[in-house]
């Protein structure tokens, strides 16, 4: 929550409401300006890894529905590309990798807290 507060825009419907109070309490103006376009990709990441490991810790064995997942947040940023032009949006290679990376450190710490 706290990246969408910082670094996005107040035209997202929520950012109007809460970005002045923060800005009054912290005493800096927001959205925060950066060139570092990974940080738009974060809040993508840490929903892909929250949603997968929730699925692991329920299943606790990689099995259909941990593919059903995966496929839910890989699947439609594919069908982003240009190429194939099969959901309307904007296709970005860093939202792919990062989502991964998020599914990659799911697994990761599912499979450690197993073996406890």
């Amino acid at each position: 929550m706290m990246f969408y507060v910082l670094f996005y825009p107040s035209s997202i419907f929520l950012n109007k409401y809460i970005q002045p109070v923060f800005e009054y309490l912290f005493f800096i103006d927001l959205p925060i300006k950066t060139n570092n376009l990974v940080v738009f990709n974060i809040p993508t990441g840490i929903w892909a890894f929250c949603f997968i490991f929730s699925i692991l810790l329920i299943s606790n064995a990689i099995d259909w529905s941990f593919y059903l997942a995966v496929s839910l947040i890989i699947v439609p940023e594919l069908m982003q590309h240009e190429k194939l032009g099969l959901l309307k949006g904007t296709f970005d290679v860093n939202d792919l990798m990062i989502n991964l990376i998020g599914i990659f450190i799911a697994l990761y710490f599912s499979r450690k807290n197993q073996y406890k």
